[in-house]
């Protein structure tokens, strides 16, 4: 995998040992070798994770024991959670309500906005008036 990584060179010297760096300087040093050695690691748990899987498709492939792999497919994508129970709690001249509704709505893990043209309004994915 020919990737790009933006830590391949080191020029942070680790044994950085001159008497002439004030406090400050100490404490900038050692937050850039932190920061460094800290974005490292996540670089290198994206490489890993992007060198064990593989593309998306509609079918998994497990081995199985004598070596043999089978091939399942796996649950479609469903946009929609079939229905999910909403609670609204509601006053009205001191005397509490709880209103309880049944209502199709979006997976918790689908995020998707689309911005309006005003640049300022979005919608959420499979809004009707998308």
């Amino acid at each position: 995998m020919g990737s790009l990584c933006l830590f391949e060179a080191d020029d942070v010297d680790d044994d950085d040992d001159s008497g002439d760096v004030s406090g400050d300087d100490d404490k900038t040093v050692r937050e850039k070798r932190v920061a460094m050695r800290c974005s490292r690691a996540v670089l290198d748990s994206i490489h890993r994770r992007l060198s064990t899987t593989t593309t998306t498709t509609t079918t998994a492939t497990t081995s199985t024991n004598d070596g043999h792999e089978t091939s399942t497919s796996l649950p479609s994508y469903k946009p929609y959670t079939s229905y999910r129970l909403n609670a609204c709690i509601r006053s009205f001249k001191h005397r509490v309500k709880t209103v309880v509704t049944m209502k199709k709505t979006l997976n918790r893990s689908d995020d998707k906005r689309y911005i309006l043209n005003d640049r300022v309004h979005t919608l959420a994915h499979g809004h009707y008036k998308i």
